[in-house]
């Protein structure tokens, strides 16, 4: 699987760690597998707000979450699959869900694609801080 990088600001790396494997969570109806005929693509990135309270402790870390990329380019079932800090993962959730990509092709058709992303949460970034 190739991988895609992409810087954001303050520090956040979003890295495109590919099409999930198939597990028996998947949610119905999603491709977890290549090739098509257009890669996953980003068209709006939502950068995550920073908990406010691990900023506050010098703690930096990460989080993998999975989710569907629908076939309107929209985002669901976004969920953390592992994480340096459980502390990040709600931040990490609620900005990809608002995150778009352009339809995924297969055969020419739009279709629904899992994939996995990973987020870094950098203490001395620009990220604005997350208050409960």
């Amino acid at each position: 699987m190739k991988k895609l990088a992409l810087v954001f600001i303050g520090s956040v790396v979003l890295s495109m760690i590919g099409c999930a494997t198939p597990s028996s969570d998947a949610p119905k109806g999603a491709f977890a597998s290549a090739p098509f005929d257009t890669p996953p693509e980003i068209v709006k990135r939502v950068n995550p707000l920073y908990p406010y309270d691990l900023r506050q402790k010098n703690i930096s870390g990460w989080v993998n979450v999975q989710f569907v990329v629908n076939t309107d380019g929209s985002v669901s079932d976004a969920k953390a699959v592992a994480s340096s800090n459980a502390g990040f993962e709600p931040a990490a959730i609620a900005a990809i869900e608002q995150d778009e990509f352009a339809p995924v092709l297969k055969n020419g058709q739009p279709v629904r694609v899992i994939l996995r992303i990973k987020l870094d949460f950098a203490v001395d970034s620009d990220i604005p801080n997350f208050k409960d």
